[in-house]
């Protein structure tokens, strides 16, 4: 208990004025934040692991990513790194980051509906190493 480290300062300021921020990985498996900006553009960052050296960021979806209510990584049954979204009609989305500028694949609809209802979303791993999407109830 109480065994959680000191935390490293990455980035310096401006990080409050995304309107969401997350961590994943990309197609070739580099570790990236995650973060949607003022003009609706998904930017992309990788962490160099010292304070302050995290790269420019890299536009890999061009406007629009405002528009979610929820965006989250996780990884498909086919242990595929994917960016999940929640659209205005509900659905739950899923979106392969090519690791180029502009590069974020074309949405498949993974859920049909339903979706904004959850306050919170996210993936993970159960004990036996199935992936997963959780959601909490209302």
């Amino acid at each position: 208990p109480g065994n959680v480290s000191d935390p490293v300062v990455v980035g310096f300021g401006g990080w409050q004025v995304f309107s969401h921020l997350f961590a994943g990985r990309n197609a070739a498996g580099q570790d990236r934040i995650y973060a949607v900006d003022g003009a609706g553009q998904l930017l992309s960052y990788a962490d160099g692991g010292t304070p302050g050296n995290v790269s420019d960021p890299v536009v890999v979806g061009f406007g629009g990513w405002q528009v979610f209510s929820h965006l989250f990584a996780g990884r498909n049954a086919a242990g595929q790194d994917r960016i999940y979204a929640v659209d205005g009609a509900g659905q739950l989305l899923s979106y392969a980051d090519g690791g180029t500028p502009g590069n974020v694949s074309d949405p498949v609809v993974v859920g049909f509906g339903g979706w904004q209802v959850f306050p919170h979303l996210f993936a993970g791993r159960n004990a036996v190493g199935q992936e997963r999407i959780y959601a909490v109830v209302a």
